[in-house]
């Protein structure tokens, strides 16, 4: 025998149990061993008796190789805004700016708000408008922030700093710009508070004298803001907040509203740790915060929906690299003295690289008794075992835990559930009827192709209720929309399916048709009781198409559109899009300007296009006048007659 071709063939045994990104490789004549589920007891929840079992409890879950990432899954984006500048304006904040229309009122009869995914309850965005009043939080220049540690620089973040323009609408066809707040963000606009989320701060201003912004209470922001909220009057911020064993208080304000460790929830079993989500809801009058819940979770792979009873957080859970080892190994045809070791380094507490390290040294020693040919036929063996094991077990080996945090009677962490597989972003949940439903992607492990599933669950305790699995095979979701008890769902590699799911009966849940394209719609609008619009790209360009739902089991193209683009901003944030259904028009940014386009009869037809001086990032429509927003120029139009009545710059 050959005992130099021990450690390579150790080696490969290894390298093909690892679960990863890439999936792994199971050493078995035997394809069902024990695998423990990635989550554990998902019935159970709990703060911590002390703060050493939070401390040990953070030890034993931190992450392996520092991410939490699953490839191919695209995952939630962080609210991400500009550093402080203050201007020395009275200590104010703003500028305020001469105009005559300033105390003027209004006749204002309708106007847009943000696109949101739930009616009712505002996100936040770099637009507002009230009708009488226009907010739009410019993004200015690229800024870099240096990340110390030791007085060291350990890494570099790049950000965007700009100010907040209010105009004067009151008059739709002719705005005037009334004030300049020297700070900006993602914004929130309530009663006469504007709230903005700056990079390290949250900030609120009394904007009941439109010419005269005023700063009333601010927070600092530690880690960082995973999403946020506004539902009858109250922000719900949650954050993400790095952990380390050795630590026990967690202020995601700064020293204000800190949470001791002992108040964190967890599941009831080990779960990756490196972060911990805290809630909090403020009043945004006087910046109060009058609750804080937190649970532990993993960065990275985290997707919010809020309802208007509950907030929906989800964090992605690998099975560790030992466990999956343990059971490859335990069903492996292995000698007895190796069972009864593996038995053995079953029952200690070691850590992922510790129970790896002894794992090494013990299938070393079986190895090194074996002949070049028996090593040749285990090396077969492995690789003949691999894809049946996958194919049985996938969707015990990456799940996404959810945890419900009520908001009806104040907030709680009252239940968490799992689902296989990874949620897109917020739009791939979304609770009717008591139901949360659930879109997730399983991603390619080896041997295997992707999937993509939708399960339902019971809102109030996260139990399943059912599942439609094996949607859109070799893909992954691009997009989700649910509209009452219909859910459509898009998947992509090379061609583009749009699913349609009947979940009127969340028990059985079914899809009941399927539609095959080119290209991809990554965001997905419904425009009225038989269409729904989707908006993505196909050979690097943009488009939008226009499906009808009228029959579910049969889903059909009205129209397309190819607008003469190859970027859209709806790719980003479905912030981005506007829909005006008087006029039957929805708006299209481009990186050719801001498009309007008409679904009138089924058919996508171009009405205009505007240029924009720094570019049409974001639309809004005031009575019959649509306004084109972006970092250098504010234009009105006349829906009426496509005129532009308007043009505002921005920047000084």
């Amino acid at each position: 025998m050959n005992l130099r071709s021990t450690p390579v063939i150790v080696a490969v045994i290894l390298a093909v149990m690892v679960v990863g990104v890439s999936g792994f490789v199971l050493v078995a004549d035997d394809p069902s061993p024990p695998i423990r589920p990635a989550i554990g007891d998902t019935d159970e929840l709990a703060t911590f008796p002390n703060e050493g079992a939070f401390q040990q409890y953070v030890r034993a879950g931190q992450s392996e190789d520092g991410t939490n990432s699953v490839a191919g899954v695209r995952t939630a984006v962080r609210l991400r805004g500009p550093p402080v500048s203050l201007a020395s304006s009275g200590g104010t904040g703003a500028v305020a700016l001469d105009s005559a229309a300033s105390g003027s009122t209004s006749d204002v009869e309708r106007h847009s708000s943000t696109n949101v995914q739930e009616a009712g309850i505002d996100e936040p965005d770099w637009l507002k408008t009230t009708g009488e009043r226009l907010y739009y939080s410019a993004q200015g220049e690229v800024m870099i922030d240096p990340v110390m540690e030791d007085d060291e620089v350990v890494d570099r973040r790049r950000y965007r700093t700009g100010r907040t323009h209010v105009f004067d609408t009151s008059d739709p066809g002719t705005p005037d710009r009334t004030a300049v707040i020297n700070a900006s963000g993602r914004l929130l606009r309530t009663d006469d508070r504007l709230v903005a989320f700056e990079h390290n701060r949250l900030v609120g201003y009394d904007v009941s004298e439109p010419a005269d912004p005023r700063e009333v209470w601010s927070h600092s922001l530690n880690g960082s803001v995973v999403s946020a909220r506004l539902l009858n009057g109250t922000v719900y911020l949650l954050t993400e907040t790095p952990v380390s064993p050795g630590d026990c208080t967690i202020e995601p304000l700064g020293g204000e509203a800190g949470i001791t460790c002992t108040d964190v929830y967890r599941p009831g079993g080990q779960i990756d740790v490196d972060v911990t989500y805290t809630a909090l809801s403020i009043d945004p009058g006087d910046g109060t915060v009058s609750e804080t819940e937190s649970v532990v979770g993993s960065a990275g792979t985290s997707a919010v929906y809020m309802s208007s009873d509950a907030m929906y957080l989800t964090y992605t859970q690998r099975t560790s690299r030992a466990e999956i080892a343990m059971a490859a190994l335990e069903a492996a045809e292995t000698p007895g003295w190796f069972d009864d070791r593996l038995a053995e380094l079953r029952s200690y507490d070691l850590s992922t690289e510790a129970r790896m390290t002894e794992l090494r040294k013990l299938s070393q020693r079986w190895l090194s008794n074996m002949s070049d040919d028996q090593m040749e036929r285990t090396r077969a063996g492995l690789e003949n075992a691999t894809d049946e094991f996958v194919m049985e077990h996938r969707r015990k080996l990456i799940q996404s835990g959810i945890v419900r945090i009520g908001t009806d009677g104040g907030l709680a962490v009252d239940a968490v559930g799992s689902v296989p597989g990874v949620p897109l972003d917020q739009f791939s949940m979304d609770q009717h009827n008591g139901t949360l439903r659930i879109a997730t992607t399983m991603p390619r492990q080896s041997g295997t192709e992707s999937v993509n599933d939708l399960y339902t669950l019971d809102s109030d305790s996260l139990e399943r209720v059912g599942s439609v699995q094996g949607m859109g095979i070799d893909e992954r979701v691009y997009s989700v929309r649910y509209v009452d008890e219909t859910g459509y769902v898009v998947t992509y590699r090379q061609v583009d399916p749009f699913h349609v799911v009947d979940l009127s009966d969340p028990a059985e849940p079914e899809e009941v048709g399927t539609l095959e394209l080119p290209g991809y719609s990554s965001y997905l609008h419904p425009v009225d009781d038989d269409h729904v619009l989707g908006v993505g790209r196909e050979d690097r360009r943009v488009k939008a198409v226009l499906f009808d739902v009228s029959d579910p089991s049969d889903p059909t193209i009205d129209d397309t559109y190819y607008p003469e683009a190859s970027w859209s901003a709806i790719s980003e944030s479905h912030h981005a899009f506007l829909l005006d259904s008087r006029h039957e028009v929805f708006f299209l940014p481009t990186s050719e300007g801001g498009t309007v386009v008409s679904y009138t009869d089924g058919s996508l037809t171009e009405r205009t296009t505007v240029s924009v001086e720094g570019g049409a990032q974001r639309a809004a429509y005031i009575d019959d006048f649509l306004y084109f927003v972006g970092d250098e120029q504010l234009v009105v139009v006349d829906e009426t007659d496509w005129s532009r009545t308007a043009t505002v710059p921005v920047a000084d």
